[in-house]
């Protein structure tokens, strides 16, 4: 694979061609871990990957902290003077 990383890659009129390239014209290969390994090397690692994201995307969660509301349906009569 690193060989052919630093060739230079021989193209068909068709493929240098912007007007009449089709995807189907090219040949695409993935790397060695999907994703270039951001998703982990096996299910534990990419369960242990989510549970860190999740955490992180959670690192300002104001839920424990919120201001309890009263609930409208079982509010009594407003108290007025």
């Amino acid at each position: 694979m690193l060989k052919e990383k630093n060739t230079v890659v021989e193209l068909t009129p068709e493929q240098s061609n912007p007007y009449l390239a089709r995807p189907d014209h090219f040949e695409v290969t993935e790397a060695d871990l999907p994703f270039h390994g951001q998703c982990g090397k096996n299910q534990r690692e990419y369960q242990k990957l989510l549970k860190r994201g999740e955490i992180e995307a959670n690192a300002s969660n104001f839920a424990n902290d919120a201001e309890a509301h009263p609930n409208v349906d079982t509010a009594k009569k407003p108290h007025t003077a």
